[in-house]
């Protein structure tokens, strides 16, 4: 699997943006196969060349974590991909996140455990859900907007179809 930014979709294309003008780490919750986590690398390769996260306990017999560390191997990208393989809110990381790309566990408990992470992102960087609004089993919708009404320390910046893909920017001055 080699990285072509051709042939990305129009939100992988936007997180290879976002992730080029990182600066500072990037984490993605929710690997699985590592195909964001490339893009990711691929866009902080081209731009300030940060380390990407990427947490997922690897779980799937669909996507296991040796699918997932060939995949890393395929795009030679094992320089920029860090893979933990736990769940989220099993990781403890001393950073100041740039950008957060959320994908893992879609119940409204899982999101809401994830979100605990933007606290991590630094004043100005990116926080981006997937799946917003694709399925009403989801509890990703639900626990974005209850969190946004809560502590409302994120801006929308866009929504793409058709993935509901949300993008925020958190707010300078918060922690």
């Amino acid at each position: 699997m080699k990285f072509n930014y051709d042939q990305l979709t129009p939100m992988r294309k936007e997180l290879y943006h976002y992730a080029q003008k990182a600066a500072g780490p990037i984490v993605e919750i929710g690997t699985l196969r590592g195909n964001t986590a490339i893009v990711l690398a691929a866009g902080t390769r081209a731009g300030h060349k940060q380390r990407v996260y990427a947490i997922d306990p690897c779980t799937s017999t669909n996507a296991p974590f040796s699918r997932l560390w060939r995949n890393i191997e395929q795009a030679r990208m094992q320089d920029w991909i860090f893979p933990i393989r736990a769940r989220s809110q099993d990781v403890w990381l001393r950073l100041e996140i740039a950008l957060l790309f959320i994908d893992g566990d879609h119940s409204y408990a899982g999101v809401k455990r994830d979100l605990a992470w933007v606290d991590l992102v630094k004043p100005g960087g990116i926080v981006v859900l997937h799946d917003y609004n694709t399925n009403p089993k989801y509890g990703v919708k639900r626990a974005v907007d209850e969190y946004m009404e809560c502590e409302p320390i994120l801006e929308q910046i866009k929504i793409m179809r058709p993935q509901s893909t949300i993008f925020f920017k958190k707010q300078e001055g918060e922690k």
